[in-house]
């Protein structure tokens, strides 16, 4: 392999690809996976986990711009503080600030949870196609992403929500399957977590750009080539996008 990276030699001799395992999507027809419910009941249990998908990610979302304008205000009060000082002062309280926020956003990124970095799309994209990504779907990535995000944004550097509100909506999605309800014990699988992670993907997308069809087409496009999407599935997904937008809104 050559030193930028390329694949002219394969198999790789770093061995990254041996990190990385695939999903089950298969369907297990065994004697329990025959007894699960199934018709109306199931369907009445995925309306019920597409709502509170759509509405922790609303509160998410709303959460996060709440912490951004809190810590842009002291950014920029210490600064006008200091610009009744000097003016020179002002501009390097400013400075100081921002790269205090940005340097904690990295550090707790880059020593606390890695798979914080960057969007999060292209890995959202991997899951809906069978590719697991370990510690993607944590609390401890929710947690970097969501002080991660509001501190980069809040100093000033060039990046916005939109593409990490999909990654913290994937970890929204699966999450939903381990709620202590009994009867989300039926999710807890990879193939109907996947239609969790479409629904919480949407969401995140609606939440960012206040577009519920605009979310649901969105979490169709990157889960291309699938073999899960349906019709009824379209409509979950799209209410998830509904709500998450909604409940935003009420909040703000």
């Amino acid at each position: 392999m050559r030193g930028d990276g390329s694949l002219k030699l394969y198999p790789r001799l770093d061995q990254e690809f041996k990190k990385k395992s695939s999903l089950d999507f298969q369907r297990v027809m065994g004697n329990i996976y025959k007894k699960r419910p199934t018709g109306n009941i199931v369907q009445g249990y995925l309306w019920l986990a597409c709502l509170l998908i759509g509405v922790f990610v609303g509160i998410l979302a709303f959460l996060l711009d709440i912490s951004v304008e809190a810590l842009s205000h002291v950014r920029w009060m210490v600064t006008q503080a200091a610009m009744d000082i000097h003016p020179i002062l002002s501009w390097a309280v400013l400075i100081i600030f921002s790269v205090s926020y940005v340097f904690f956003a990295a550090m707790i990124t880059t020593y606390v949870a890695p798979t914080a970095t960057g969007s999060g799309v292209a890995e959202a994209m991997g899951l809906m196609n069978g590719v697991a990504y370990p510690d993607y779907i944590s609390l401890k990535t929710l947690v970097v992403k969501f002080l991660g995000l509001a501190f980069a944004i809040a100093g000033g550097i060039c990046g916005g929500k939109e593409g990490p509100l999909v990654h913290i909506g994937s970890i929204v999605g699966y999450a939903t399957a381990y709620l202590p309800v009994k009867m989300f014990n039926y999710f807890r699988n990879d193939t109907e977590k996947r239609k969790l992670l479409a629904a919480g993907v949407a969401a995140g997308v609606s939440a960012a750009f206040g577009a519920p069809i605009g979310g649901s087409l969105f979490a169709y496009e990157i889960s291309k080539p699938n073999t899960f999407w349906s019709f009824s599935l379209t409509w979950k997904v799209f209410f998830a996008s509904s709500i998450s937008t909604f409940v935003l809104s009420i909040l703000k």
